[in-house]
């Protein structure tokens, strides 16, 4: 329960942490930056609800002992999740513009808020396979795996986003844009981390059900 616990929390920090950071860069980026994250995070929860419903059918076929269909919902679920995550970011890239304006911002602030959700867009089909790996990890009962892969994963975006504003060094990209690909690089690093545990697991468990 600790585990999970600590994992949920690890999960909701990258818009908080992210917000706090820039509160020290740019008052306008962290109400840009807000309102952006509030689109975002309806989007996380329609691919969560994918994910979740992956892995209760998962849960439900281990249970009976049937790995070849746990095997086939794994893959189903993977499928449906980049669909729908790649839909979502042609939404969020496509229409940010337009979105920003529904909220009624004008100015540097619409500015800054499309830029942060165009960003937020394209790294949406990795936080999408993040939560999805997540999720299919913890329905094995690697709670702790994820719980280390999401501190991990936090620490390194703490620390990507303080260089990137802090550091004073010449980077390309700066402000909102940078935090946002900060966070999509910290989620790709623990993403490759239990994508690796994910592969072990089910090479491990062909193995035995071909002994048996």
């Amino acid at each position: 329960t600790i585990p999970l616990l600590l994992e949920g929390i690890f999960g909701l920090l990258y818009g908080t942490v992210n917000t706090v950071i820039l509160s020290g860069y740019s008052d306008m980026a962290v109400s840009a930056t807000g309102v952006a994250q509030s689109i975002s995070s309806l989007s996380n929860t329609v691919l969560n609800m994918v994910s979740k419903g992956t892995v209760i059918l998962a849960s439900v076929a281990m249970g009976s002992g049937d790995t070849k269909r746990v095997r086939s919902i794994a893959g189903t679920g993977m499928f449906l999740m980049l669909s729908c995550s790649i839909l979502l970011a042609t939404v969020l890239v496509a229409f940010s513009n337009e979105i920003m304006q529904l909220m009624g911002l004008s100015g540097q602030l619409h500015g800054m808020a499309v830029s942060y959700l165009r960003t937020i867009g394209i790294i949406l089909p990795i936080t999408a396979m993040f939560s999805y790996v997540n999720n299919l990890l913890i329905c094995y009962g690697y709670s702790k795996v994820t719980m280390l892969c999401g501190l991990l994963s936090n620490v390194l975006n703490v620390f990507l986003c303080w260089f990137v504003l802090y550091s004073n060094v010449s980077l390309p990209i700066t402000g909102v844009v940078a935090v946002a690909v900060c966070t999509g690089i910290a989620q790709t690093m623990a993403l490759a981390i239990m994508t690796f545990f994910f592969l072990r697991i089910t090479v491990i468990n062909v193995a035995a059900a071909i002994q048996i």
